[in-house]
């Protein structure tokens, strides 16, 4: 059984031991920075993975830089501290990593960041789907703006400027949607209330710039790399209105916590064909800490779309060459022409096909069809 502990003060405790004074500032003024860190746990392999770990903790310095959090911890201490406490824990499943540096003064009343005492504190919980759905997702338009990186930067996860997206979630959840796409004071698309946003057109992958107000996402760097480097997409950073989303061919969110989720709607309209099966099924989410997955999952895709192309093919040549002749199409040919020694044997001296050659004829042809399809159980991503 796992054992639930807390990095606190400097050492590992029970976590229910790991408190804090109701007067602690962070407590009263969201003065704190936090990191969401996946590890997935491989039952095959027997092993956890923990998604980009060092990549979360470069990050999560960066806000505590922003905070004046003064933490005695480098990125590569704040892993190792991680994978000490995971091991003692004993979880063997997904979890949640969930670090938070936060101004731990126990005093209200102050502004002032350079005159708070700072702490670090490390949990780990059980965590399965971030976002609660089967398929793609059903999203709205939030009518709360992303917060401006002049009044807080939300290029890092700074504890107080999440009640921004708690707003916008709690509203499209209490609407009937799953998730809400945020805009920035100029009407441009910023993001999710908690991932960041893709959208596909002709081929073509874009994404609002950082400079829209979102999140520095490490998933949303690893889609660009995978995109770009395995999969041969171009992807640009641009501005990004609303309405194109709606008129896009594909649309999904990315974050260490959702994964890789589609978006099949948005303000109650179908993105690209609104089919109920792509809506139901086009969302991609990984089951372990590789976001190589993905590029075998789309090489697969893209296998198995060559594959019934090429069966397609097959089966419109036989039936476009051998059911003219099972019809008789060369019986005026055989009337006015002596029966032709070669080709007696397939049609007779009719002109008809002889059934026999026909039942052979479909047996190589669903054969053919058979044996490209079993191709596809010894694919492998290169």
């Amino acid at each position: 059984m796992p054992t639930s502990l807390a990095f606190f003060r400097g050492k590992q405790v029970p976590i229910e031991e790991a408190k804090i004074n109701v007067m602690t500032h962070a407590l009263h003024y969201g003065t704190a920075v936090f990191e969401g860190i996946r590890g997935n746990w491989n039952q095959t392999e027997q092993r956890m993975f923990i998604f980009r770990m060092r990549e979360h903790y470069v990050r999560f310095l960066q806000g505590c830089q922003m905070l004046l959090l003064d933490i005695p911890y480098k990125a590569d201490d704040l892993c190792d501290i991680t994978i000490d406490l995971l091991k003692n824990s004993g979880y063997r499943q997904d979890i949640y990593i969930r670090p938070l540096a936060y101004k731990s003064e126990e005093l209200v009343a102050n502004l002032r960041l350079q005159d708070l005492s700072s702490d670090f504190a490390l949990i780990m919980v059980p965590f399965g789907a971030y976002l609660d759905t089967d398929g793609a997702l059903n999203c709205c338009t939030s009518s709360w703006r992303r917060v401006d990186d002049t009044i807080i930067p939300p290029r890092v996860k700074i504890s107080g400027h999440y009640v921004n997206s708690i707003l916008a979630k709690t509203e499209a959840t209490l609407a009937g949607f799953d998730e809400a796409i945020m805009l920035t004071q100029q009407g441009d698309v910023s993001e999710g209330s908690g991932e960041n946003l893709f959208l596909i057109n002709d081929g073509q992958i874009s994404t609002p710039p950082v400079a829209h107000n979102n999140l520095t996402g490490i998933t949303r760097d690893s889609v660009t790399k995978i995109a770009t480097e395995d999969l041969g997409y171009k992807v640009v950073e641009r501005q990004v209105r609303r309405s194109e989303l709606y008129f896009a061919d594909e649309v999904f969110l990315t974050g260490t916590a959702a994964h890789i989720q589609a978006v099949g709607k948005l303000d109650n309209r179908a993105i690209g064909t609104g089919t109920d099966v792509a809506i139901e099924a086009s969302d991609i989410t990984l089951i372990d800490g590789d976001l190589n997955g993905i590029v075998t999952a789309l090489k697969l895709s893209q296998s198995t779309m060559r594959t019934i192309k090429q069966n397609l093919f097959w089966a419109f040549f036989y039936n476009v060459a051998l059911i003219p002749i099972a019809a008789g199409i060369l019986y005026p040919l055989f009337i006015t022409n002596a029966p032709h020694s070669l080709l007696a044997p397939i049609l007779g001296e009719s002109g008809f096909l002889n059934p026999m050659m026909a039942a052979a004829a479909m047996a190589i042809s669903s054969v053919t069809v058979v044996g490209n399809s079993l191709r596809l159980k010894h694919f492998g991503a290169t």
